[in-house]
């Protein structure tokens, strides 16, 4: 699994 990509995908959810 891809921590970066679980990473970037939440923060750029949490930050929408």
């Amino acid at each position: 699994m891809r921590v970066i990509v679980i990473l970037k995908i939440n923060w750029s959810i949490f930050n929408n």
